[in-house]
């Protein structure tokens, strides 16, 4: 019975890394999904603070820090899918699966 459940489990690991390497929507948002929610908040901060500073009211200190946080978001975000990406790689290989 043990057995069984570790083959279903690497099976179900399989499935999930061949989701997420072709970039199948839905799945693996469980495991990996990360909600955009936040980015897109900092794009709607950034472009308030560019009108505030438009009407006086923000100084170029605040845009630039507002970019700053834009910036940072989707450079976490690029680097969350590499990490992805590279856990996939790797359970493949640990698989036996690859050219080598």
């Amino acid at each position: 019975m043990q057995h069984g459940l570790i083959l279903n489990l690497v099976d179900n690991l399989v499935q999930l890394g061949a989701g997420i390497a072709l970039g199948k929507q839905g799945v693996g948002k469980g495991v990996f999904h990360r909600p955009k929610v936040s980015s897109n908040r900092l794009i709607i901060g950034r472009d308030y603070t560019h009108e505030l500073l438009r009407a006086g009211f923000a100084n170029y200190t605040d845009v630039l820090t507002a970019q700053q946080s834009l910036l940072q978001a989707q450079l976490n975000s690029v680097n969350d899918q590499r990490q992805q990406r590279q856990a996939v790689t790797d359970l493949y290989h640990a698989l036996g699966g690859g050219w080598r």
